[in-house]
């Protein structure tokens, strides 16, 4: 699947200048496809916000005194002027962080003494 994405990829040279590049893919497909294709991204990216969001406001409320409706009206409010970015520029800032941090866990883990009893 990832040798299938690479290659239909590399047949569109501005690929890396979209922010969604395989849309650009299916739209030589159908209009159609491509109208599906892009209600299924647009799907999942509001099935995670709703986890991300009910999860984030369950972590909020242990430290802050909120309710439901002030947790999920912050972090939602929060997403939007976050969103007001664009989805390319949050990718190229946002996954290095990510990776970063991820090595961080990596590295404590591999040094991490464990306790003999």
């Amino acid at each position: 699947m990832l040798v299938s994405t690479h290659l239909a990829l590399s047949n569109l040279p501005y690929s890396f200048q979209l922010d969604i590049p395989m849309s650009a893919v299916v739209k030589n497909i159908s209009a159609w496809v491509n109208v599906l294709f892009t209600v299924v991204v647009l799907g999942e990216i509001f099935t995670t916000l709703i986890g991300n969001v009910f999860g984030i406001a369950k972590q909020l409320q242990s430290f802050l005194p909120l309710n439901d409706k002030q947790a999920f009206a912050f972090i939602i409010l929060a997403c939007f002027i976050i969103g007001q970015f664009g989805y390319a520029q949050l990718l190229e800032f946002l996954y290095p962080i990510f990776g970063y941090i991820g090595l961080a866990f990596v590295w404590m883990l591999c040094i991490k003494k464990e306790k003999i009893s």
